[in-house]
């Protein structure tokens, strides 16, 4: 008997991103496998308003990062803002105007290029403690001051799963990380990363086919995962 395949996202999803995989004839599961704990913020709002005066940009590769200042941004129109990702897109312009958003990408390679070709002498990098050298490392080596100020810390929340997935979606190498730390995977079940350092750190625990999404979106890669997924050759494995 051919059953629905069932899928594994590995952080919690937005309702209106489940009823898409629902309607796609999937069933998903979200068991978040990380935990997000905001700092206490080494700045004052004085020291934002510095940064608006000397139109310093503020750069987020994340909604975490974006929501650990939330505070701080209160509807202002005057920030420059660069971010990764639609998702982190959207959240921004929770707190900001749309015009704030002076540049969007899909990486961080990407978004670095754009930094430097904008001629940004200098930016207020927000991320968490587990961030990727990318984005730093290319804006230092086109002589781009990076302020990096970590907003958050992410906290691996292993938990031991019994059922049997077809795919299982991979948002960051801290979220593989905390799954393979105690789960084991059929041969079969198909990997889907945010990335290729996610990818990476999947090929690290397994040899199981990974497809990478090359887009910081959620919504881009359960798209991803239902265009591969066909009904009459994929079963479930109870």
């Amino acid at each position: 008997m051919i059953n629905k395949p069932s899928l594994l996202s590995t952080v919690s999803l937005p309702d209106s991103i489940i009823k898409n995989v629902i309607e796609a004839g999937l069933e998903i599961d979200c068991v978040p496998f990380i935990d997000i704990h905001f700092l206490l913020l080494p700045f004052t709002l004085a020291d934002i308003i510095e940064y608006v005066t000397k139109k310093t940009p503020f750069v987020f590769t994340s909604a975490n990062a974006v929501k650990a200042v939330s505070g701080y941004l209160n509807h202002n129109n005057d920030f420059n803002i660069y971010c990764i990702g639609q998702n982190t897109r959207n959240t921004v312009t929770q707190y900001c105007n749309e015009k704030c958003v002076k540049g969007c990408a899909d990486n961080a390679e990407k978004l670095a290029d754009l930094i430097i070709e904008n001629n940004e002498k200098a930016i207020v990098f927000f991320c968490g403690d587990k961030r990727m050298d990318t984005l730093p490392q290319k804006l230092q080596s086109a002589e781009i001051n990076v302020e990096e100020i970590k907003v958050y810390k992410t906290i691996e929340t292993s938990t031991k799963l019994i059922k049997n997935y077809a795919g299982i979606l991979f948002f960051s190498p801290s979220g593989v990380n905390s799954y393979f730390s105690i789960n084991t995977i059929m041969p079969e079940t198909l990997l889907f990363a945010i990335g290729n350092t996610t990818a990476k750190a999947i090929e690290k625990r397994t040899t199981n086919k990974v497809i990478v999404c090359n887009t910081a979106s959620k919504m881009d890669m359960i798209n991803e995962a239902i265009k591969l997924f066909n009904l009459s050759k994929y079963t479930i494995y109870e």
